[in-house]
């Protein structure tokens, strides 16, 4: 193993930096003080670009409402909006008014839903024309206040059920109170509906508007609450229960994806300005593209430069201090060829991801999947695959089976024992077994559900349906849990972690396909993203290539000393604890919710936490006295603190990354978190060197479940010259413990295997 030179890899790891800043905080603000330091504006529209609106209010008043990064094809919505009214929220009456209507173009239809508890129902008629002014024609002078909703055109399925498949207009008979307005509003975004991906608008209500509102949903149980933006209807959803949580949501109606986010994205506008009068009236708008160049790529140049340069000189003293070396990486055979039919082997993994990914399960509504999966990376789409569950049920239960091993005394022995290995792994297939056919019956219900809110994607529901979809997915696990198998045994890498590579790579490519029509393969988040992927790369190799050694001949240490779970499962029991906590109080699930999700995207509760659960962590799994029963030199304490002061700095920079890209819209970085990207380099490093590895017969000659260890059986083989490769060694090293699905598998030329595994023995 050769050193580290200090400067050169302080050098590296600025420039990387300073282009990972510069390229993230493009899909970033930029802070207002930054910019501002350099000469330019420092917010509104002038910075951003936007609408400006002058508006004058039914009280006379004449201000300007600006608009900043509104999109120009949002303008005229904006302005509608303004000039219709706002926001109001009235109570739908029940009445029979409308039968008494009769004129030209104009017909009856009959409204009828049930109560949850299925007590009541309701039939209430209303209006219907292809037209909206046949319907304010028809309604003029009923002396009743009337609202109208656009309707989209029917379905296949519902046109032969009796429907005419024509886009029309309804009426809705509304109270004459208002019961919510915009004054009421204190705030407005648009978010996403985490059942079918589409965009609604958010509403957060002031102190005032939130207790009205809940006094409002209770006596209203069961009936409906319109939503109207000047007279026309948004939606009017039934209330199901007394809603106190000071929030409610728009849904903005339609098939049309642009127009929902056009709409959306207007919609939120105008209403995070504040209350928007009845009478108001538009005077004049401007729209202005946002300034280019200029202050704001100063500003991040700025940022970059003293970035990179801060990380540089950090760099700089954890190696000075660390001391790490390189791993010598053994030759490969003279003479040896390609493994190019481990290769293929290899190669199943993503096949049958792909294949698999297009066999929807028994009892789904394609038709209907695909107009609300609009996009190859929705989370329904992907869960209607008989490959839905993926390998977690197989990876959980090995996990657990490993827990209860470590934690019974009568088991323990067999973690290290090859009987008691197949033992145990007999039990992670039952345990897997049970997993996947308790989340598929989930899965099945949730599909269900989605027909009670709107979406028909179960044509038939009931039992029959659960058990097509629960035996589907059960056997798409087992499938892949062949398939991984089989690449452990004759292709190259762990056949789980290639799953989990194939499955980053998938949803990349799936992700950016989804964009091609748009063009925005290259936007700002996608090439902050790329950029900061390539630095976690980078670092994932450098963190798993160096060794910490000793000076007087202790087996060297691997990195992280920490695994992954600083990062993965820190977190994990933070939120577990958070949620078992918050439910103890009156608060409800939903603030449980918001609590969780605000705490862990919190830049000043993350670190800390991350920071501190590394050497508690590395403790766990990479203290010396692990190496104790095959080293005869242990590693030093100094040599531990080396290992994981290096190992925290990289995963700390892992994690910085990954947040400098939190919430920007890069498709990417939905399709590859940061610990994807983590893991998937480390199967990468494994493919690579086991293609080395078998340019030559190798066999194994021991199977490592404390990756730690294999510092030390390096050393032995190597005073007795024989080369030897540790199948899997990379992966495993990120997972330790948790990783009993990746063991370590230590493999030498077939020809001194008998002379290695009496070294070893």
């Amino acid at each position: 193993m050769r050193p580290v030179a200090r400067a050169w890899f302080a050098l590296g790891a600025a420039l990387i930096a300073a282009v990972a800043i510069a390229a993230a905080m493009l899909g970033h603000e930029v802070p207002g003080a930054v910019v501002g330091l350099l000469g330019g504006p420092a917010r509104g529209v002038a910075r951003y670009g936007g609408l400006t609106v002058h508006y004058r209010a039914e009280a006379g008043d004449t201000r300007v409402v600006e608009f900043p990064k509104l999109p120009r094809d949002a303008k005229d919505d904006v302005l509608a909006y303004l000039g219709g009214g706002g926001l109001t929220m009235r109570e739908a009456l029940e009445t029979q008014a409308a039968r008494s209507i009769d004129a030209p173009g104009v017909r009856h239809e009959d409204d009828f839903w049930s109560e949850e508890d299925r007590a009541n129902q309701h039939l209430v008629p209303y209006l219907v024309a292809p037209r909206r002014d046949l319907l304010e024609a028809a309604v003029a002078g009923s002396g009743s206040h009337y609202g109208f909703e656009y309707v989209e055109p029917q379905r296949p399925w519902s046109r032969a059920r009796g429907g005419d498949g024509a886009a029309m207009w309804r009426t809705y008979e509304l109270a004459d109170e208002v019961a919510i307005d915009g004054t009421m509003i204190a705030d407005a975004k648009k978010v996403y509906d985490p059942n079918t991906n589409r965009p609604l608008v958010m509403l957060e209500f002031t102190r005032e508007g939130a207790q009205r509102f809940c006094a409002l949903t209770g006596p209203m149980t069961g009936h409906k609450l319109a939503m109207l933006l000047g007279t026309r209807v948004r939606s009017a959803p039934i209330i199901n229960g007394r809603i106190c949580g000071g929030r409610a949501s728009i849904g903005m109606g339609g098939s049309d994806i642009q127009s929902q986010e056009r709409d959306a994205t207007a919609l939120a506008a105008v209403l995070s300005q504040g209350a928007v009068s009845a009478a108001g009236t538009v005077i004049d708008a401007t729209w202005s593209p946002a300034p280019s160049g200029g202050s704001q790529g100063l500003a991040r140049a700025l940022i970059a430069l003293v970035g990179g340069g801060a990380i540089g000189v950090l760099v700089w003293f954890v190696v000075r201090a660390t001391r790490p070396r390189w791993r010598a990486r053994p030759a490969p055979a003279v003479g040896g060829w390609f493994p190019w039919r481990r290769l293929m082997v290899t190669l199943i993994a993503p096949v049958a991801l792909i294949v698999g990914g297009y066999v929807t399960v028994p009892g789904v509504n394609e038709f209907e999947l695909a107009r609300i999966a609009y996009h190859a990376h929705s989370a329904i789409g992907m869960q209607a695959s008989v490959f839905a569950l993926g390998i977690m049920p197989v990876v959980s239960a090995a996990i657990l089976v490993e827990l209860v091993a470590l934690a019974v005394p009568a088991l323990r022995w067999r973690r290290h024992d090859p009987l008691g290995r197949v033992r145990l792994g007999q039990a992670v297939a039952a345990v897997a077994i049970g997993l996947a056919l308790v989340q598929s019956f989930f899965i099945a219900t949730y599909f269900e559900s989605l027909s009670r809110g709107g979406a028909e994607i179960v044509m038939a529901p009931g039992w029959k349906f659960r058990i097509l979809v629960m035996t589907s997915m059960v056997s798409g696990t087992l499938v892949l849990a062949i398939v991984a198998g089989m690449i452990r045994e004759h292709g190259l890498g762990n056949g789980y972690g290639v799953l989990l590579l194939s499955g980053v790579v998938i949803a990349v490519v799936g992700a950016e396909l989804d964009r091609l029509d748009t063009g925005r393969l290259l936007d700002a988040g996608n090439l902050g993203w790329g950029a900061c992927a390539i630095a976690i790369v980078a670092g994932t190799v450098v963190m798993l290539r160096l060794r910490i050694a000793g000076d007087a001949g202790e087996p060297a240490l691997r990195m992280p000393t920490s695994g992954l779970s600083p990062l993965g499962d820190t977190m994990a029991i933070v939120s577990l604890v958070g949620i078992a906590t918050m439910l103890g109080g009156s608060a409800s699930l939903e603030a449980v919710q918001r609590w969780v999700v605000a705490r862990s995207v919190d830049p000043f509760v993350i670190f800390p936490l991350v920071a501190i659960s590394i050497p508690v962590w590395a403790w766990i799994f990479a203290r010396p006295a692990v190496l104790a029963p095959v080293a005869p030199k242990l590693p030093t304490f100094a040599m531990w603190r080396r290992a994981t002061l290096l190992s925290g700095l990289v995963l700390l920079a892992i994690g910085a990354l990954g947040m400098l890209t939190a919430g920007t819209d890069a498709s990417l970085g939905r399709a590859a978190t940061p610990l994807g990207l983590v893991i998937a380099t480390a199967v990468v490093l494994d493919i690579i060197d086991d293609a080395r590895a078998h340019r030559t017969p190798v066999v194994p000659v021991a199977v490592l479940h404390q990756i730690q260890r294999a510092g030390a059986i390096e050393a032995t083989l190597g005073k007795a010259e024989i080369p030897c490769h540790v199948h899997a060694g990379n992966l495993r090293a990120l997972f330790a413990f948790f990783g009993p699905w990746a063991p370590a598998i230590v493999l030498v030329e077939t020809a001194r295997a008998d002379e290695a595994r009496a070294l070893l023995g």
